[in-house]
């Protein structure tokens, strides 16, 4: 992790840097497993207009057990727990 973050900038101008996260996702997930973490529980995408584009983020926002914020990893807005369970019940996938 370090040698990646040490050389992010070279990485990200590569072309197999897609594959790269996608490798490192499936890790991420399976250590997950293995550990009895739950998976985060999609709420929905952010529908956040931010002040410098003229349509919605549309990125998906996900929660974890015991969280009461979720920043938006696309535009950096914060969602209070009132706010993501009022979106995720609108898609129905937050009960």
């Amino acid at each position: 992790a370090g040698l990646l973050i040490r050389r992010l900038d070279h990485v990200t101008r590569q072309e197999w840097v897609a594959d790269m996260w996608r490798e490192l996702r499936e890790v991420v997930n399976q250590l997950r497993t293995i550990a009895g973490e739950p998976h985060p529980t999609p709420v929905g995408r952010c529908p956040n207009i931010p002040e410098d584009q003229a349509k919605e983020c549309g990125t998906p926002l996900y929660v974890r057990p015991g969280t009461d914020v979720i920043t938006c990893r696309g535009c950096e807005r914060q969602w209070e727990r009132r706010e993501w369970l009022h979106l995720g019940r609108t898609i129905g996938v937050v009960a």
